[in-house]
C-alpha cells in the first residue's frame, strides 16, 4: 500500500505542476478566471480517476484471494460491513492521498517540491512517534492507513480516514489560497 500511496500522490502533485512546468497554467486560469473552481476540478478529476483505478485493483484481488481460497478448500470471509471497509477503503485512502498531493503542487508549484514535501510531511512526522509515542495514530502517515486494518487499532477505521481527510484538507485550503494571493 505504501507503493500505491506514493503513486497516488504524485498523481495528485503533476495533476497541477505540470501545467506549471509547461506553462500552460496561464491559459488555464484566463479559461478559468475564479480560481476555486478549478482547485475543486483539479482534485476533483484527480481523486475520482485513482479512487476508480485503485477500486477496481482491490476488486480483482480480493476475487482472486476468494478463487484461490476457494480452490485451497479454505474458508473464505463473508461478505459484510468488513469486507465491504476493505474493498472501498483502500480506494478512498488513495483518493485522499492524491488530493493531499493536489493540495501540495498548489502550495509549491513544482514538481519534485511538491513531492519531496507531500513525503515529508506523509513519513518524516512518524519519527516524532520515537518521542512521543501516543501522538503516532493521529500523524498523517499512520492516521488515514486505520480505515485498512483488519483488527482494531489505536484509531477506529473511518476515525482514522476522516482524520487523514482533514489533513488533505487543510492542504487544499492552504493551497487554495496561495493560488488565490499568487499570480500564476
Amino acid at each position: 500500500m505504501s507503493a500505491a500511496q506514493l503513486l497516488a500522490g504524485a498523481v495528485g502533485v503533476v495533476a497541477v505542476t505540470s501545467e506549471y512546468a509547461s506553462r500552460t497554467i496561464a491559459a488555464t486560469l484566463t479559461a478559468v478566471p475564479r480560481r476555486l473552481p478549478l482547485v475543486g476540478a483539479k482534485v476533483g478529476v484527480a481523486g475520482v480517476v485513482v479512487f476508480l483505478v485503485a477500486l477496481g485493483g482491490v476488486l480483482v484481488a480480493v476475487l482472486g484471494a476468494a478463487a484461490l481460497l476457494a480452490s485451497a478448500d479454505a474458508p473464505v470471509p463473508a461478505v459484510g460491513p468488513t469486507l465491504a471497509r476493505l474493498v472501498v477503503g483502500p480506494a478512498l485512502f488513495l483518493a485522499v492521498t492524491t488530493a493531499l498531493g493536489v493540495g501540495f503542487g498548489w502550495l509549491l508549484r513544482s514538481t519534485a517540491g511538491a513531492l519531496a514535501g507531500l513525503y515529508a510531511f506523509l513519513f518524516l512526522p512518524s519519527a516524532l512517534g520515537l518521542v512521543l509515542p501516543s501522538a503516532l495514530p493521529y500523524l498523517p502517515g499512520n492516521a488515514g492507513i486505520a480505515v485498512l486494518q483488519v483488527t482494531p487499532g489505536l484509531l477506529p477505521p473511518w476515525a482514522g480516514l476522516s482524520l487523514y481527510a482533514a489533513y488533505a484538507a487543510a492542504a487544499l485550503v492552504a493551497g487554495a489560497i496561495v493560488l488565490v494571493r499568487r499570480d500564476a
